[in-house]
């Protein structure tokens, strides 16, 4: 059995380690703090004062290159490393965070050299309409609190400043601050654009949100969805990168371009050029409107860009509106099914139709065949049995030819469509049948 004094002895060890760690830890904090904030935080305005109400030039310097922002008339512009427009948005954003600039932390050290500020990593240099100036330098990360070391030009002491902030706005990658949209049109709908494309160009006028014709070729329909679709992917702000050393335009489908677009709102007009997909087939090369650079767009909508109006014309055989349709009469025969009173019966017979659900199906695909592809010229089927089909409202009637020519494929026509184009075998082969059956 031990001792009193052993277990007294042990004791006095155990309380001397004890404080031995405190104390270690007491200095551990105090070296991560490198010494006592003078402010609370978040209580410390560094912004200027009066606050600026423009900003007039940006200068980045980092370790690498510097980054030059100015304003030029209505609009920003890169002009170091190179020139390109430059985001309105991203600006706007610089000047309200550097209003509403704080330090985390006021140190009371003025020697900037133990906090990687002497000389700083990074200077900004922010100039005003009057010519005011507003430096601030940024040196280390701080090792503890995502955080970075600053020092504002005029102002002595070392300051803890937000890294997010500091790395989004005021140290920023070329591309933070290059405009992302490839044409510049304020809000509003267009009022036409002209795509120009060898052979398969074309004017379209827009009459309203849901309908687009063709000045040229004259008369000729366009579907509002790819049509919209393009447009709305060139007013937004989808450029996703630059290729700012771009060597062969040729190689990039840009020299000459494989489609230019341009687009034309209260007699002010927006040109893009449209070149080639990336080898990954991930993005398109584009010259955006009013620049000089090559940018990178996504891909998803390239065949509508550089197809032209065989990819953009309305390709539907059948304009009148489902829900006003009374008649579909097959003219080649007895039969037809007539729409009253909520209901579809075959004619001539009267007999309700039995399977709603599945004629429900058969005549929304007809109501919807289109063309596969827009028949730059008609190619009339090689079958001599055609089936034709009225379709008629209170205020239309519209008259459709079908036909199957093997297994695979099938053509289509209308008083709307006159070309013989290829359409949907199955389609066709269902409503072949049904106007066998209600012949019989």
């Amino acid at each position: 059995m031990r001792s009193e004094p052993a277990r007294s002895a042990r004791a006095g060890w155990g309380r001397w380690i004890l404080i031995l760690l405190l104390v270690g830890v007491g200095v551990w904090f105090a070296r991560l703090d490198r010494s006592k904030p003078t402010t609370a935080a978040g209580e410390t305005p560094l912004g200027p004062q009066p606050p600026f109400t423009g900003i007039t030039r940006a200068v980045f310097v980092g370790a690498g290159d510097s980054l030059v922002v100015a304003r030029e008339g209505a609009r920003w512009w890169v002009t170091h490393p190179l020139r390109d427009l430059a985001s309105e948005e991203r600006m706007t954003e610089l000047l309200r965070e550097l209003n509403g600039l704080k330090a985390l932390r006021v140190l009371p050290d003025s020697d900037g050299a133990p906090f990687g500020l002497a000389p700083p990593h990074h200077r900004i240099r922010l100039t005003d309409e009057s010519g005011r100036e507003f430096r601030i330098a940024l040196g280390d990360s701080a090792p503890a609190a995502s955080a970075l070391y600053g020092k504002v030009d005029g102002q002595d002491r070392v300051v803890l400043l937000d890294s997010f902030t500091m790395r989004r706005h005021f140290r920023p990658q070329l591309t933070y601050y290059r405009d992302t949209f490839a044409t510049q049109f304020g809000p509003g709908p267009l009022d036409s654009l002209e795509v120009r494309i060898p052979e398969v160009g074309f004017r379209g006028i827009r009459h309203s949100a849901e309908r687009w014709t063709a000045r040229y070729p004259a008369g000729l329909e366009l579907d509002p969805l790819p049509i919209n679709r393009a447009i709305q992917h060139l007013r937004l702000p989808n450029i996703r990168g630059y290729v700012d050393r771009p060597g062969d335009l040729h190689a990039l489908g840009l020299n000459p371009p494989r489609a230019v677009w341009i687009l034309f709102q209260a007699g002010r007009a927006e040109t893009v050029r449209v070149g080639s997909p990336t080898p990954d087939q991930e993005s398109v090369h584009i010259v955006p409107s009013g620049r000089s650079v090559v940018a990178l767009i996504g891909s998803d909508f390239f065949r509508d860009f550089v197809d032209g109006w065989p990819r953009l014309a309305e390709r539907r055989l059948l304009s009148i509106p489902r829900d006003s349709i009374r008649v579909i009469r097959f003219l080649d025969g007895v039969g037809g099914y007539l729409h009253e009173r909520g209901r579809w019966s075959e004619a001539p017979s009267g007999a309700l139709v039995a399977d709603t659900t599945a004629f429900g199906r058969d005549f929304r695909n007809l109501l919807g065949l289109r063309y596969r592809s827009y028949p730059r010229r008609s190619i009339p089927p090689r079958v001599a049995e055609v089936t034709r089909l009225l379709v008629r409202s209170a205020t239309q009637v519209e008259t459709l030819w079908i036909a199957v020519d093997g297994d695979t494929t099938a053509w289509g026509r209308s008083s709307r469509r006159p070309q013989w184009g290829n359409v949907s075998p199955l389609v066709v082969k269902t409503w072949r049948y049904r106007a066998t059956r209600t012949k019989a």
